[in-house]
């Protein structure tokens, strides 16, 4: 019986597996993309024997690590006759592109037919050309074991675009794959995890154009990487073949829900009764319990909010215990309703609960906070799809946008003068990327024009450690802001780099160190979990990192793939790069923050979050982020001045929200300012309470 040990190793995350015949000991090494050592003491952990190195293309994140084991375990190293020259290319094996160049060569070459005796295994050679025009698989049939490299990933297939690539041959090969081999084959990819389902097209088909993005949502989390085509029965069906086929078919009294596999057979029906017209609310919640229970005996899957794909699960507890409901009551609730699990029900409520205290002194009805957003960034993060202006570009505007924003802002000052204002939030972009002189001549203004001895919290996004110097801090320090944040995101360099952050971990920790030197009680940091590349273990580090610094409060975002962001317009050119998140990586976010006597205060969910995960808040007591709260759970106004800044009017209990929203272009906020004011204007005329 094959044993399949892996690491995901080097700056792509490379899946280096280490293959054992328990039988014999001997073990196989396919892809060893970097960190010999580290793959030394795997071997040595299980006693392993080894006897072979498979490459199964020639780019460098595959093969970093081989020469070495060659000459420390005298073994030969396999590759396709195609790929030889690929070692012996920095260019083309993409090393010169990444990282040092590198060359290297193997020992022996294979092609498509070929039949390897290696550790007792039958192994067989399968020619996949596409990803590098000598790219193959290695397919042990006796273990139903498929080492697929770049050709195959989860749900997905590999990149076209490097030297030698073909999207043609890599599609054939792909289809290939899929037809000839067995559907119960693990497939074992270079990135990402193991998929018995290696691309997976679903169709789902309506009789009616009614909640059909609820439908979507939820297949969509429970396979995150397929393909779903959608279509009325009216239109007619689309072509193609698919892995499964959905069908939703409303009637007057019922709706139905049933999954077929790729041969039409029925896997799983399910109808449910609705009074469809009479209580719309109450229909979509009853069609969504049946799809997500449907989908989870197909799947064989659990999701650990179910069925609720909204972006705010607190809402919901809060709402019932506002209404006098009680923790249990709630909890049950939410288990029956939307399938939550035990875990994130508990955490919903316990913020709830928190979020209740926090905002106990703060008036919705005649009360507001205002946002004030700094379009600027030294640069645009990998993964950002605010509407930030890069500095080094924009930097001649900088002057002109705060006559325009303090122009709004005196506009706000006068109108609001009968609400209270309890929060102030100046965010970003990077607020930091003023000068001494800007920040002091924002904030004087702020201070001159708004009634601080109301204000409850008054925060200034510091943001990214590159922007933050002494003197910008000094000049904060002359203001009544109460809370800062200075966001490392990871403390893995690498990943920094990857993502466009030109900063260091040094930098983030002395910045952190100079802003607690200068008073700064109340320093909140921000991390992603999911970043391209980024491993428990890198998280670890990171979690270590910021521990030893202590900030008060931590606020922990899964990765989303936002359609303007860089990382999503260009996934192509990342798709090599892993997304990593689980259950165990965010339970390791909650154990830090409790050790560092944290509490959770607030959480939202996105869409295209990575794992199905969610966002928290943690802070220790008397340091959370009220701001960060009502923005969340829209309990009041909020005015927000600024380009790309959407000023929300809540009114009729929370009820009703109404927006209004700034321009986002630089240019053209600083010269429609009047134009911008007037919008404001006739929102605080419909919608303020009078």
């Amino acid at each position: 019986m094959i044993k399949v040990n892996y690491r995901a190793l080097g700056m792509l995350s490379t899946n280096c597996y280490v293959v054992e015949n328990p039988d014999s000991q001997k073990v196989l090494i396919v892809d060893p993309g970097d960190s010999p050592l580290e793959i030394e003491r795997q071997i040595d952990e299980i006693d392993g024997d080894p006897e072979a190195i498979l490459l199964t293309h020639g780019h460098f994140d595959h093969m970093l690590a081989a020469d070495a084991l060659r000459k420390k375990y005298h073994i030969p190293v396999y590759v396709h006759e195609k790929e030889q020259h690929l070692l012996g290319d920095p260019k083309k094996n993409l090393s010169g592109l990444w990282s040092k160049p590198y060359t290297m060569q193997a020992d022996k070459t294979v092609k498509e037919g070929d039949v390897l005796h290696l550790a007792d295994f039958e192994i067989h050679v399968l020619a996949t050309p596409g990803h590098t025009a000598g790219g193959v698989c290695y397919y042990i049939p006796a273990e139903k074991a498929l080492f697929s490299g770049d050709t195959l990933f989860c749900e997905s297939y590999g990149r076209y675009d490097f030297p030698t690539s073909s999207g043609r041959e890599l599609i054939a090969s792909a289809k290939r794959l899929l037809k000839e081999l067995p559907g119960d084959v693990t497939v074992y990819p270079g990135h990402n995890d193991e998929s018995t389902i290696p691309l997976l097209n679903i169709s789902l088909c309506f009789n009616r154009k009614d909640f059909e993005y609820d439908v979507y949502s939820l297949i969509k989390a429970f396979y995150p990487g397929c393909e779903i085509t959608s279509w009325y029965e009216e239109d007619g069906a689309p072509d193609g073949e698919f892995a499964y086929y959905d069908k939703i078919l409303y009637a007057a009294d019922q709706i139905c829900f049933s999954i077929e596999n790729e041969k039409h057979e029925e896997l799983s029906a399910a109808c449910e009764a609705v009074e469809y017209e009479k209580d719309r609310h109450e229909t979509k919640n009853v069609l969504k319990r049946m799809v997500y229970r449907t989908l989870s005996k197909v799947s064989g899957k659990e999701l650990p909010w179910g069925d609720l794909t909204g972006i705010r699960p607190t809402k919901i507890p809060m709402k019932m215990l506002e209404e006098g409901k009680t923790n249990v009551e709630i909890a049950k609730y939410m288990r029956e309703t939307y399938y939550t699990s035990p875990e994130k029900t508990a955490l919903a409520i316990t913020i709830a609960n928190r979020e209740k205290d926090i905002l106990k002194t703060i008036d919705y009805e005649h009360g507001y906070s205002l946002y004030i957003g700094i379009p600027f960034c030294p640069s645009i993060c990998l993964y950002c799809s605010f509407g930030s202006h890069v500095l080094s570009r924009w930097e001649h505007m900088v002057d002109p946008y705060l006559d325009a924003l303090i122009k709004e802002l005196i506009f706000i000052s006068e109108n609001m003068k009968d609400y209270t204002l309890d929060t102030i939030y100046i965010g970003g972009g990077t607020p930091t990327t003023l000068n001494a002189a800007q920040m002091e001549r924002l904030l004087t203004k702020v201070t001159e024009l708004f009634p601080m001895e109301q204000v409850q919290e008054f925060t200034v996004e510091a943001g990214r450690p590159d922007t933050i110097n002494e003197e910008v801090l000094k000049a904060i320090r002359k203001f009544p802001v109460t809370r800062i944040s200075i966001n490392p995101q990871t403390m893995n360099q690498e990943t920094l780099d990857l993502i466009g952050r030109h900063h260091t971990v040094e930098e983030i920790e002395e910045k952190f160190r100079m802003a607690r030197s200068l008073g700064f009680d109340n320093i909140n940091m921000d991390l992603i979990v999911g970043l391209p590349g980024e491993d428990k273990e890198k998280v670890a580090h990171t979690l270590e990192k910021v521990e030893a610094l202590n900030p008060d409060s931590l606020t922990v975002h899964s990765l989303a793939l936002k359609r303007a962001t860089r990382l999503n317009l260009f996934k192509d050119k990342y798709q090599e790069i892993s997304f990593e998140n689980s259950a165990e990586i965010m339970k390791m976010t909650m154990d830090s923050a409790h050790r560092m006597e944290m509490g959770p205060y607030y959480m939202y969910r996105q869409k295209n979050m990575a794992g199905n995960f969610e966002n928290v808040g943690y802070s220790r007591e008397g340091k959370a982020g009220i701001y960060n709260i009502l923005i969340m759970e829209e309990k009041q106004s909020i005015l927000a001045a600024g380009a790309g800044a959407s000023t929300k009017f809540v009114f009729e209990h929370g009820e009703r929200i109404e927006r209004v929203e700034n321009v986002k272009d630089l240019k053209n906020y600083v010269e429609r300012i009047d134009e911008m004011i007037e919008r404001k204007r006739i929102g605080m005329e419909k919608y303020l309470p009078k």
